[in-house]
């Protein structure tokens, strides 16, 4: 359920910083509409923290009416159990088919309080489980070894999203997982080594700029396509190098705005007007070869 092209969406605002739920359901028909197998909210790019429950249940039910059908991953990017729990329910009842979770921040944890946090987790969610490993985000690192235990412990536990570039960890993953268990890569430039070590998935924010190069990358490996599928990771590379060159999603919204997507800016404590000169003449000079590739995906 949770694997192949998954689209990790902006939230748009408005102007005063309110959520736009028009521009959230019209963000993810795009995506669904692009060929997006899941859509995801309130992810990475979604800027989850800067949202209370009431917000982040509004937003959900917004990308569930417009993904057409297509299944709808909602983040609960918390550290309490029992708030996971109640997420879960509540995701649920609204129509969500999994949640992703992370090790809690700014407690220290071992591997084994790790385990024992997601696991009960697992066990108990009204929904199915992604993690989130994501140690340059979350400040957490859950090893392979953490990994694969929670995934045989618990079979709610249903993959992992990986920020690893490292195809040896990628490749071990997917060989000492259970057979329905996603290891599932977090940038797109490496969605074709990642795939090739056994990866079934990727996410990636450079969705809501390029959905249909995104897509066409996955259509070109699920069909054998070695040449148009190293294309087009050369593409998604250089865009990815200068856009996540900056917080995510500051540089993703920014560009979204020089190709004209209005998606309201982010809340704080992000802000575009931080980015300084050198950084916004890097992303405008790719915001062009956003819009051609797109026109010819």
């Amino acid at each position: 359920m949770i694997k192949g092209a998954i689209a990790s969406l902006v939230t748009p605002f408005q102007a005063d910083e309110t959520l736009d739920l028009d521009a959230m359901t019209a963000f993810s028909n795009r995506a669904a509409n692009a060929g997006f197998d899941v859509v995801c909210f309130a992810g990475g790019t979604g800027e989850f923290l800067s949202m209370d429950a009431a917000e982040r249940e509004a937003g959900l039910k917004a990308v569930i009416d417009g993904a057409g059908g297509k299944p709808v991953l909602a983040a609960a990017l918390l550290t309490g159990q029992k708030q996971i729990l109640d997420a879960s329910e509540r995701y649920a009842k609204i129509g969500a088919s999994a949640i992703m979770v992370i090790p809690p921040y700014f407690y220290a944890m071992d591997q084994n309080s790790m385990f024992a946090h997601l696991s009960s987790i697992g066990k108990e969610s009204a929904l199915p489980v992604l993690l989130f490993n994501s140690p340059a985000r979350g400040g957490k690192t859950m090893s392979r070894a953490t990994i694969l235990r929670l995934a045989e412990a618990c079979p709610n536990i249903v993959g992992v999203k990986e920020t690893t570039e490292d195809m040896n960890e990628i490749g071990a993953l997917a060989a000492g997982a259970p057979e329905n268990f996603r290891v599932i890569q977090a940038h797109e430039p490496m969605i074709l080594p990642s795939y090739a070590v056994g990866a079934t998935g990727s996410f990636g924010s450079l969705c809501n700029l390029m959905p249909r190069t995104v897509v066409a990358l996955h259509r070109a490996i699920d069909r054998g396509d070695a040449t148009e599928a190293r294309r087009l990771t050369r593409i998604l590379s250089d865009v990815g190098d200068v856009a996540y060159s900056v917080t995510i999603p500051v540089g993703i919204k920014y560009l979204m705005s020089r190709i004209g997507i209005h998606q309201g800016g982010v809340r704080s404590p992000l802000s575009l007007s931080t980015l300084d000169e050198t950084a916004t003449a890097r992303l405008d000079l790719v915001a062009a070869r956003i819009s051609q590739s797109e026109a010819t995906a």
